[in-house]
């Protein structure tokens, strides 16, 4: 996984518009591609808990980038 800081700084910058998100792991591979009306939230939610989805704590212990 990489830096804690890194991804958190990533989040911090995302936007609160609408788009697309991709989740790569360690390799570089996309694991996960998302969308969201408000790109910030959506991908914060994986980070604070709100995400009560299944797959959520998979991608987590495997993503590196967003």
């Amino acid at each position: 996984m990489q830096d804690n800081n890194s991804l958190k700084e990533k989040v911090e910058l995302t936007p609160h518009s609408p788009g697309v998100y991709l989740m790569k792991d360690a390799a570089g591979n996309i694991i996960y591609i998302g969308k969201a009306n408000d790109l910030k939230s959506r991908v914060s939610s994986y980070f604070t808990g709100k995400d009560i989805r299944p797959m959520a704590p998979f991608l987590l212990s495997r993503i590196n980038d967003i």
